[in-house]
């Protein structure tokens, strides 16, 4: 018996499966501070992303209620009126975002150098900005400790006095290279923060390791403040109490101390 064949048309070119580009699933978030009367009504996420860019972490949430008196702690603040402004691994760009809303002359938002990550931030500044304030915006891809990046703004006049860095050091492969560029993009008299949250209890000594190699980078590390938030993975392992907890923590560079 002979071997038959289909060799109709509709077989000859079907498309592989994922042969064509895979259009992002995106979702949508919001950010609003009664307070200061503006709400970032169309924050875009992308899809589910290696890189963990398709969240709106605790983190970045604490940074910006600071940043619009919301915070639940009233003694901490960060003022960012005429300053120049760098966040780092920005995903959704929240903090940036509300900095611009709040005054700052100039905010560089980075993240990997990722199509999907990139053209979303550009997005977020562009639907939920103002128009006459996104000339005081630039996002621009960085790979962390990239030397040419760093050498592009290492210059005293082109640091930044604020970096955010929202619940990024769970990298733990990364706190050099986090430290790297904050010691060269912070400027002398300039303040560094960073916000996280111990998403796997188990590894809080390596988390915090981050720290304790800052001071060998010219950095000064203080903790600020520790609040409660909802649990962002309830369903991990773990104390969900230590996991609900919202970190700050402050770097300066040691001379200025």
């Amino acid at each position: 018996m002979e071997d038959t064949f289909d060799i109709s048309l509709k077989n000859v070119f079907r498309e592989p499966e994922y042969f064509r580009e895979r259009v992002p699933d995106f979702r949508y978030t919001s950010y609003s501070s009664p307070k200061q009367g503006y709400s970032l009504k169309n924050i875009r996420l992308v899809g589910k992303h290696p890189l963990w860019g398709h969240y709106l972490w605790n983190g970045a949430v604490l940074l910006a209620d600071i940043l619009s008196g919301e915070a639940p702690i009233s003694s901490i603040c960060i003022q960012v009126h005429n300053n120049r402004v760098l966040e780092l691994g920005a995903g959704a760009a929240v903090p940036s975002m509300v900095a611009v809303l709040r005054g700052a002359s100039q905010v560089l938002i980075t993240d990997y150098p990722d199509k999907e990550l990139v053209e979303n931030m550009k997005y977020n500044v562009a639907e939920n900005l103002p128009w006459e304030l996104q000339k005081n915006v630039q996002v621009e891809p960085f790979q962390w400790g990239d030397l040419s990046f760093l050498n592009r703004y290492s210059r005293e006049e082109s640091c930044f006095d604020k970096i955010f860095l929202a619940d990024l050091i769970s990298n733990h492969y990364a706190h050099h290279k986090l430290l790297l560029s904050c010691q060269k993009l912070l400027k002398s008299d300039g303040v560094a923060y960073v916000s996280f949250s111990h998403h796997r209890p188990h590894m809080i000594e390596k988390d915090l390791h981050f720290f304790h190699l800052a001071s060998s980078y010219g950095l000064k590390p203080t903790h600020c403040i520790t609040v409660r938030r909802n649990c962002m993975f309830p369903n991990d392992t773990g104390s969900q109490e230590i996991r609900s907890q919202v970190h700050l923590w402050t770097l300066c560079k040691q001379e200025n101390n």
